[in-house]
């Protein structure tokens, strides 16, 4: 799967833009501070999701969706902060939470998705080797018997 062709990525990279178009109306004096941060938040968050995709692992794509879901929180964090301190008004504030909130969905929904799978996996794991086991000890008991005869 290519991570380009992930509704979660192309959400989260278009989340991205518009966080950087949102910052550049923010006070001079935040260049370095809060604009910053909500970038560099922002710009993870679909790097995490590409990471996530080009894992070798679920345990690792699981890691990495996980990051980017940390990402967004931080970025709703700072969003929240920057509309009390006036750096936008209410009509861009929840414009831009709307769209972060439909990306935290739909990185969680994918990342639930993925940890269900490996749940499912780890019990179909578990009744193969219950399975052998019960064969063991079945076979074991057959042994015996057979040398008691």
């Amino acid at each position: 799967m290519k991570f380009k062709e992930l509704k979660v990525w192309n959400q989260a990279k278009e989340f991205t833009k518009k966080a950087y178009e949102l910052t550049e109306t923010f006070p001079k004096e935040e260049q370095y501070e809060m604009v910053r941060s909500i970038r560099r938040a922002a710009i993870k968050s679909p790097g995490n999701i590409a990471k996530a995709v080009n894992g070798i692992s679920d345990d690792e794509l699981i890691y990495y969706l996980g990051m980017a879901r940390k990402n967004q929180a931080e970025i709703a964090s700072h969003l929240e902060l920057s509309f009390e301190l006036g750096y936008m008004d209410e009509k861009a504030h929840e414009a831009i939470v709307a769209e972060l909130d439909s990306c935290q969905r739909l990185t969680y929904g994918f990342m639930r998705y993925y940890k269900n799978k490996k749940n499912d996996d780890a019990e179909k794991d578990d009744s193969t080797v219950k399975l052998t086991t019960k064969t063991s000890k079945k076979k074991e008991v057959e042994v015996k018997k057979e040398i008691a005869a």
